[in-house]
C-alpha cells in the first residue's frame, strides 16, 4: 500500500508445496489483478515459508486488506 497508495482488499490464492513449505504460486484477483499492487503482494507472499506438511501441496485463499 505504501508504494502505490491504493487501499482495498486483495484476494490472493496461494499454493504451498508440502515438501518444503515454500510458496509455489500466488495469484491476486479483484480490483488489483494485473496492477503494480498485485505484483507487490505476490512478491511479498512468495517469500514466505511455512512449516512442511505431508500433502503434496495446499491451496489457500487469503484476503489482504491494504491501507
Amino acid at each position: 500500500y505504501e508504494r502505490n497508495g491504493v487501499p482495498g482488499y486483495a484476494p490472493t490464492r496461494v499454493v504451498i508445496t508440502g515438501a518444503d513449505g515454500r510458496v509455489r504460486s500466488a495469484t491476486v484477483t479483484g480490483k488489483f489483478e494485473g496492477t503494480p499492487t498485485a505484483e507487490c503482494v505476490i512478491k511479498a507472499v512468495s517469500g514466505v515459508t511455512f512449516q512442511r506438511f505431508s500433502d503434496k501441496e495446499l491451496a489457500v485463499n487469503w484476503q489482504f486488506f491494504l491501507r
